[in-house]
């Protein structure tokens, strides 16, 4: 009973989260974010014939939700029943942080989606182009938004999607159909960090479950016929294929787990050293380009310190300090 109320209770927040996004209350951004650094041949005037039309970046930001919601639900309704059985105390903390972790990670994804990103206006223009210094190479004080007629702020990137420059401009995410800027950068951190929380937990829960079967069904003492007639134990293939046959759901589960925990640690680590360097996406796009030292290539011109960097991010400024 308990698990059927708190799943309830956060399917009502993935769907309050669904329905907010169809009813247009989160940004309507959207763009292939990643070609900017796997097209390196193209400039940016080039790539633009890549981005994909608005009911495509809708799908694939339903995509999103579609995965947490789906992996949730197979591992409540194939996976946890066979977990709960087990009374270890570190049965039900996998179990108990699953759920909250998934509370957590929605909270995160709301606060990403709904905060402003650093969207440029008129009135905000002049306090955001005193918080950071124009480096010369790829900022100057003289560069003003050809669509905006703003002045442009340094780090700061117009959105041809959006139609809006962003300060300290960094991606846009076309997973959460979210553009991500100064102001809600943090917030598409703790989405990565809660993500592979998520999935390692799942994982991890899954594996137990299928030993779980491989105890219960003393699978160990089970034998199979090889193509010579002869008895073999279950190697580790066969009982793959066994476990595939039996429970297909899980088996899927545990595959897609492990594919996005991978993608979700290896984009999460290239984020940290950003955060560590000051630096963000779009920069490191333009220095590869720069006719710049190696120095300033590897180390960004905004680099603080890395707990200076860290609390930029934590803390964004608003204004010059």
């Amino acid at each position: 009973m308990n698990s059927v109320i708190l799943l309830l209770g956060y399917m009502g927040i993935s769907i309050i989260g669904i329905a907010s996004y169809f009813l247009g209350v989160f940004h309507h951004f959207g763009l292939i974010s990643l070609l900017n650094q796997l097209v390196n041949t193209y400039t940016p005037s080039q790539w633009q014939v890549f981005r994909l039309p608005r009911w495509v970046r809708n799908f694939l930001a339903l995509c999103y939700h579609a995965v947490v919601l789906g992996c949730h639900m197979i591992a409540i309704h194939d996976v946890l029943p066979y977990i709960e059985q087990d009374k270890t105390s570190s049965s039900i903390n996998m179990a108990a942080l699953m759920y909250h972790m998934w509370l957590i990670h929605t909270l995160f994804y709301l606060m990403c989606v709904l905060t402003d990103p650093g969207i440029i206006t008129p009135s905000n223009c002049k306090s955001l182009c005193r918080i950071y210094k124009y480096d010369g190479v790829l900022y100057a004080p003289s560069a003003v938004c050809s669509t905006c007629n703003n002045a442009k702020p340094p780090r700061s990137k117009h959105c041809s999607v959006c139609n809006k420059c962003v300060h300290r401009f960094d991606h846009h995410c076309m997973w959460i159909n979210c553009c991500i800027g100064a102001f809600n950068y943090r917030h598409f951190i703790g989405i990565l960090v809660t993500g592979i929380i998520m999935c390692c937990n799942g994982l991890l829960i899954t594996l137990r479950f299928f030993n779980t079967i491989y105890q219960t069904r003393k699978l160990y003492a089970y034998k199979y016929i090889d193509s010579y007639g002869q008895k073999q134990p279950l190697s580790g293939i066969v009982l793959a294929q066994y476990q595939f046959y039996h429970f297909p759901r899980p088996f899927l589960l545990a595959c897609t787990l492990l594919l996005l925990a991978g993608l979700l640690i290896v984009f999460t680590a290239y984020h940290l050293l950003l955060i560590s360097k000051n630096k963000t996406t779009n920069e490191v796009y333009k220095l590869e380009k720069a006719e710049v030292s190696q120095r300033l290539k590897s180390e960004g011109y905004y680099n603080r310190g890395i707990l200076s960097n860290i609390l930029e991010v934590v803390a964004p400024p608003s204004s010059a300090v």
